[in-house]
This record gives structure tokens, C-alpha cells and sequence, in this order.
């Protein structure tokens, strides 16, 4: 199934350095999010979502056209340890998560926390564990506004996400692991991550085409288009700048940031090559 690019961005919530990527080949097209780690690497410091994202490129750029999954889940953790190893470090917090596509295979792969939108029916990985932190989060942000905290208060110094760290540091113990049960999550990182920990959508092929969108966590409400899954972050922002409402996020808006994370969006075209004249 043949694709070409319609429309992309990248959007970094502040003025650090962002750690989403776009990675686009004529095999593979991918949305890749270098997680943000509560205790930065001990090595790399707080770049090590980015040089995680950067070794992810590097796979992809490469990928053999016919891959799977399982080949490419292989190879991310044969380049996260090199990578590491070469920099004498541990790669602890080299993870990142990825809503990729495989023209070959006609598949959409999400590792960690991504999304899809194929034409228009939405299809999202979301870590239980970061649910159950967020709705604490929410809890504890909406008794400090009960008790006569305001919104800017709780944007420049959000108790709730202070309440929440001890969880957000310890929840890497769950990572990849299947034996953590329904706590387990998957994402890419030194250590492999088992396939049940991903979600595989199948892309039946249809004359005519049809549009495909990968996109970051940074999108909660995903649309057809740019302009309408932006006017929506917008509209959520507008309306709930905590993050701490219908389905309620680890983390809001802080003052000087225009989001509550980076985002990173990709809208592609694919076309049944069998269709074509």
C-alpha cells in the first residue's frame, strides 16, 4: 500500500528542546515520543528521551521494508544497548513511544502511549497506570480549588503532580514486564519489549484510498485534520488549562508553556497500489 505525506508538525509545549520526532522513509512512516523521565539519566541527564527518539530514527531509516513487529522491537533493543554501552551508560530512561506504519504489512504499530486515526475511527495505547495517576492528580488539584486554591496557583505549583511523582518514578518498574499484569505497559527501550505489550491495526486495502493520522499523547483529542485536532487541544486548553477534567492528564498547562506536552502529528494518504493505473 503506497502513501504519500499530506501534512505534519511538531510542536514543543515549551522553550526547552522537545523530545517528539517524525521519522518518514518510503517503507515506514512514524510519530515517536521520547518519554519524559521523573529522575533524569544518570549519564545523558534530561536528553535522554531525545537521544532515545534519535536511535529510533536511526532503526527506521534502515528498516527492511518486509519487517514485522517482533524484527523491529528486536532491533530498537540491539540499538538502545549498543547505543548505551558505547556511552558507558545504563539507559534507564532511554525509552520512547511510537504509532508507526508498515506500508508492506498494510499495519499501524503502537508501543507506549500513541494514537491512530484511520479514517476516522480512533484507535489510542494508553498505559493503565498513567490513568490511575492522572485521575489522582485530578482528585487532588480539584479539593485544593474546592478548598479556595485558584487555577494559576495550581499551574504554577501543581500539588497534585507532586502527589503523583513517587508513582511516575516507580511505575519503570512495570515497564516491558508481562508479569505485572494489567500494570504492565510496553514501550521502547533497552530491555525487549514484549509484543502483547503492543497493539497491531490491520489496514484492509480500498480502492479510492483513505487517510491515515499517527500522533503523539500530546494530541488527547485526535481529527481528521490538523487544523481541527489543533482548534480542539485548543478549545481543551481554553477550557481546562489543569488537565484535571474528563479524562485528566499526569500533568497541565504550566504558565509559560503553550501545552501541556510536545506534540507531533502526521497525516498520510495511503493508495491501494493494486488500484492504481
Amino acid at each position: 500500500m503506497a502513501f504519500s505525506e499530506v501534512e505534519r508538525t511538531i510542536v514543543q509545549k515549551g522553550s526547552g528542546p522537545g523530545a517528539d520526532a517524525i521519522g518518514v522513509t518510503e517503507n515506514h512512516a512514524a510519530v515517536i515520543d521520547g518519554t519524559t523521565v521523573s529522575e533524569p539519566c544518570d549519564c545523558c541527564g534530561d536528553r535522554a528521551g531525545i537521544l532515545a527518539v534519535e536511535a529510533v530514527l536511526e532503526v527506521i531509516d534502515s528498516l527492511a521494508a518486509d519487517a514485522d513487529l517482533s524484527g523491529f522491537l528486536g532491533t530498537i533493543a540491539e540499538t538502545f544497548t549498543r547505543r548505551t554501552w558505547e556511552l558507558e551508560c545504563r539507559g534507564r530512561a532511554w525509552v520512547a513511544s511510537a504509532a508507526m506504519y508498515s506500508a508492506s504489512r498494510r499495519e499501524v504499530w503502537l508501543i507506549g502511549d500513541s494514537a491512530a486515526l484511520v479514517d476516522g475511527s480512533h484507535h489510542q495505547q494508553r498505559k493503565r497506570i498513567d490513568v490511575v495517576a492522572a485521575a489522582f492528580r485530578s482528585v487532588v488539584d480539584r479539593a485544593a480549588l474546592a478548598g479556595g486554591a485558584t487555577i494559576e496557583e495550581l499551574r504554577s505549583d501543581d500539588i497534585g503532580r507532586t502527589a503523583i511523582r513517587p508513582l511516575l518514578t516507580r511505575q519503570r518498574n512495570f515497564r516491558n514486564d508481562l508479569s505485572a499484569g494489567d500494570l504492565a505497559w510496553g514501550a521502547l527501550a533497552p530491555e525487549p519489549t514484549p509484543i502483547e505489550l503492543c497493539r497491531v491495526v490491520e489496514i484492509p486495502p480500498r480502492t479510492g484510498g483513505q487517510d491515515l493520522v499517527l500522533a503523539s499523547d500530546g494530541y488527547p483529542l485526535l481529527w481528521n485534520t490538523l487544523a481541527e485536532s489543533e482548534a480542539a487541544l485548543a478549545a481543551r486548553i481554553r477550557s481546562d488549562p489543569l488537565m484535571i477534567g474528563p479524562e485528566p492528564e499526569t500533568k497541565g498547562v504550566e504558565p509559560a508553556a503553550a501545552s501541556f506536552d510536545d506534540r507531533a502529528y502526521l497525516r498520510l494518504r495511503l493508495t491501494d497500489s493494486a488500484a492504481r493505473p
